[in-house]
């Protein structure tokens, strides 16, 4: 049986964690790999993101899945910021 995935806050302790997903699932795409790869400092989650329930994860059966953030905008809107899966 499967265990149904659940969308959870991201929690401060997670932030690196997080980030090391980001950095898989952003190489596994290919796309930027080499952009990536030279310039690793590009990658991040701030931690403020977090604090501010603005950086959601995906997790099912005590595993993270992949998560996703969202940023305020003008009048109330909000805009994806960034959504990352775990490549395996």
């Amino acid at each position: 049986m499967q265990t149904q995935a659940k969308i959870r806050p991201a929690r401060a302790e997670e932030r690196l964690a997080l980030i090391e997903l980001q950095r898989m699932s952003s190489l596994a795409s290919g796309t930027y790999r080499d952009v990536l790869l030279a310039h690793p400092e590009v990658i991040d989650l701030p931690l403020e993101q977090i604090e501010a329930g603005r950086v959601h994860v995906a997790e099912a059966g005590g595993a993270v899945l992949g998560f996703y953030a969202v940023l305020a905008v003008a009048n109330g809107a909000a805009e994806l910021d960034g959504m990352f899966v775990d490549p395996t």
